[in-house]
């Protein structure tokens, strides 16, 4: 148990104060004004200055590894100001970033790094890229060149999302300052205290978010490694996971490094792993990531025809006999020896099966397999999870409206490891929960000692409608919902279906982006080709995605160790609002002070 002192206790308090008194001056001095918002929903113009949520200083609080976000506002008469970054002098704080956002279709949507250090820190950190774009106010911004404002078209604002990841095992009060600077020079401070409580979140989330993606951002990002690898960690930053379909419906490879290039059948099959291991390899032992750990999961090329071109000619299920004769067991004989597929105990990348062809969109195979909808699409599925070996690799279906096929899940279905069913209330309900769980009771010994994975899948909400911001009270409410369903995770199809919009009379780093999927609900990160950074940049809504997965991780923290609490705590998470965040925040709060009754670290 560990305790803070009284008297260091009341000299944090009285500093805190006098360098709130000092900040508040500070912080609307000149031209320039921050006001502080708790919210996530991005403001943006004079719309934050109505809220009653904000203020002239910063109070944070989180258990140990979680990231505590800040929203500013940030607005300034003339003169503009140039080259805008941040310090952050709180001593023992200094694992920091700082976005600034950029605005589609006139509304914030986009993160841009910003430049930010801490009170230890010799040099600003950069990007992965390498370098930061340039942070100017006012600017062109993604307004098509407007002001931000029509009644006060010399003020410019923008948001900018302060965050900070709070060390694990050393609760306490810190306090200090956020300062901005403009070419160099303070323009702005604000007064910061922030709590580590005593408790830490798990270093894994216990509720997978899974981002899926067909490939589509090779449009507009290189199709590299090293772009394949920052998207990885993006979202692993943002606390979910990224998966890649290696194959299109019509069966057709995404990026040839997602399968090994299979080059003989002599003697027994014969593969080129070298292209594989260099992208994919670090993603399953870990070095990819920060955080040491590997990948959560990962859906391997397996589908109908590879490695060898399958035509509809024939029995198509003798033809897929031979042709997988040895995929897998030489597969799982290469994941072994590096090590990827190890004891229960120790945590490794889970490798899915996941059929996705469809006819419809080219593919050469007899059935369904996205989405099955007869017996016959099921017969398919069959075919496959009796290629397994020693329960490699795990066997995953989606599945929307599984009503019509419930012959063909009750004569196969046990042998699906992890089914993905459409969060749709008309699939998803009381007694789909109960079938598909009986179903992963039913499995057989070669489930290789992994549970079985019931995830849902569907949209979240996008970031526009009706030309306003959507309230990211949305995002956290169906995370939690879903996770008050007893799921395992949450799976949102993303098709990153980005285009440059036709402004030719504005410099590109200044163009908006459009795309084709309706208030970008399929857009979780954007390209940052117009905005002077190489690689992939995240939608502002990954902030409360994972502010969901914590207040997630907090709720299941309290279950474990409180389990009388946990039928309440579930009935609450299921019915947080959608649209006021400060409710949200307040049940997050009571959360904390439940893990944190006793002191314990």
């Amino acid at each position: 148990m560990r305790r803070f002192p009284v008297d260091i206790k009341r000299y944090a308090g009285v500093c805190f104060l006098l360098a709130l008194c000092l900040g508040w001056m500070e912080a609307a001095q000149g031209a320039v004004t921050v006001r502080v918002i708790q919210d996530m929903t991005p403001s943006s113009g004079m719309a934050g200055y109505g809220q009653d949520d904000t203020g002239s200083f910063i109070a944070l609080r989180g258990g140990g590894g979680e990231h505590v976000v800040v929203q500013l506002l940030v607005r300034t008469d003339v003169p503009p100001l140039k080259d805008i970054s941040f310090v952050f002098d709180v001593v023992g704080l200094d694992n920091l970033k700082a976005w600034r956002s950029w605005s589609i279709w006139n509304v914030p949507e986009v993160g841009v790094p910003v430049l930010i250090k801490g009170p230890m820190q010799p040099a600003l950190q950069t990007t992965e890229a390498g370098r930061f774009p340039r942070f100017d106010l006012p600017d062109a911004n993604a307004l098509g060149g407007r002001p931000l404002t029509e009644a006060l078209p010399s003020v410019a604002s923008c948001s900018v999302y302060i965050e900070c990841e709070l060390p694990r095992g050393k609760a306490g009060t810190y306090a200090g300052r956020l300062s901005m600077l403009s070419e160099g020079m303070t323009v702005a401070q604000i007064p910061v205290q922030v709590d580590v409580l005593p408790y830490d979140l798990p270093e894994t989330p216990d509720f997978i978010v899974e981002m899926n993606s067909y490939g589509d951002w090779t449009r507009l990002l290189a199709p590299t490694v090293a772009n394949y690898h920052a998207i990885h960690r993006l979202f692993r930053h943002f606390r979910s996971t990224f998966t890649l379909v290696p194959y299109r419906q019509d069966g057709s490879a995404v990026l040839p490094f997602l399968e090994p290039v299979v080059k003989g059948y002599t003697g027994g099959i014969a593969m080129d792993w070298q292209d594989f291991l260099k992208a994919n390899g670090p993603l399953f032992d870990g070095t990819a990531f920060a955080d040491g750990h590997p990948l959560s999961h990962f859906l391997l090329p397996f589908r109908y025809g590879w490695p060898v071109h399958g035509a509809r000619d024939g029995d198509p299920r003798l033809a897929e006999l031979r042709r997988n004769a040895g995929l897998r067991q030489a597969m799982r004989a290469f994941f072994a020896e590096k090590g990827w597929v190890t004891e229960k105990e120790r945590p490794h990348t889970r490798f899915q099966e996941f059929h996705n062809e469809n006819p419809e969109h080219g593919s050469n195979g007899p059935w369904f397999m996205d989405e099955p909808r007869t017996q016959q699409d099921m017969e398919g599925h069959a075919l496959y999870t009796s290629f397994k070996v020693d329960g490699f690799p795990a066997y995953r279906v989606d599945i929307s409206d599984w009503r019509r096929v419930r012959n063909g899940l009750e004569r196969m279905g046990s042998y699906v490891d992890d089914w993905y069913i459409s969060v749709n209330p008309a699939y998803l309900d009381g007694e789909a929960l109960a079938i598909f769980r009986d179903l992963q009771g039913q499995r057989g010994s070669d489930a290789a000692n992994q549970e079985g994975w019931l995830f849902g899948y569907g949209e979240l909400a996008g970031f526009v409608r009706d030309g306003k911001a959507v309230s990211h009270a949305a995002l956290v409410a169906a995370l939690c919902r879903y996770w008050s369903m007893d799921l395992d995770g949450y799976a949102q199809w993303i098709t990153d279906l980005w285009k440059p919009a036709n402004e030719p009379e504005l410099p590109p780093e200044a163009r908006p982006l459009y795309f084709a999927n309706a208030g970008g609900a399929r857009t979780l990160f954007w390209p940052g080709t117009y905005l002077g950074v190489d690689g992939p940049l995240p939608s502002l809504r990954l902030f409360s995605v994972r502010q969901a997965v914590q207040m997630i991780d907090t709720a299941s923290l309290v279950c474990r160790r409180h389990p009388e609490r946990c039928k309440a705590v579930r009935e609450r998470l299921a019915s947080l609002s959608s649209e006021d965040e400060r409710e949200n925040r307040m049940y997050m709060q009571g959360l904390q002070t439940i893990l944190t009754e006793h002191g314990e670290q």
